[in-house]
């Protein structure tokens, strides 16, 4: 018997999430681009337009999607690979992580991955600690909407690696 590859719902979530977030954003200030290719971190760029002009300032990151979303006291928990966080942290652009609500299809938050750890230098600590995953909380204030003032500054932003931890140059 002939055997084919089976779909599963991992690659249904990440579809269906990659196909609603471009459309919470606001065309007039965010150029959309899918990342094809290797998998190395990067899902999808978006680059800033600021009086109708490009300047270089951009959003990389990774989209995620899930159902069942939990509010908790710190806020929507969300485990990702340490691989993953720290190419993100090592990035020169803001690099961002988008999570959006399947059960909604209209929700979808962020997370500057510098800024946090740069915010809290401890977590970067426990971070190196953990092995393989570590668990870190989505605000419910970083939603993605057309009110984007947080987002165009974070899309500003510039980072280099200073003794293994991002720094924020701009």
């Amino acid at each position: 018997m002939i055997s084919y590859p089976k779909d599963n719902e991992q690659r249904k979530k990440g579809t269906r999430a990659r196909a609603l977030l471009p459309a919470m954003f606001d065309v007039s200030h965010w150029e959309y681009h899918e990342i094809t290719g290797t998998d190395h971190g990067t899902d999808v760029l978006f680059e800033y337009i600021e009086n109708d002009e490009f300047h270089g300032d951009k959003l990389e990151g990774q989209i995620k999607g899930r159902s069942g979303l939990k509010v908790g006291e710190k806020g929507i928990p969300f485990k990702a690979d340490i691989k993953t966080l720290n190419y993100g942290l090592a990035c020169k652009n803001a690099y961002v992580i988008f999570l959006v609500d399947l059960d909604t299809e209209e929700d979808a938050y962020y997370l500057p991955i510098q800024d946090y750890f740069i915010a809290n230098p401890s977590y970067y600590d426990k971070m190196q600690q953990n092995k393989g995953t570590y668990t870190f909380y989505f605000s419910e204030k970083n939603r993605v909407s057309f009110d984007d003032f947080e987002l165009c500054e974070i899309a500003k932003s510039a980072y280099i690696m200073e003794d293994d931890r991002p720094k924020k140059v701009k």
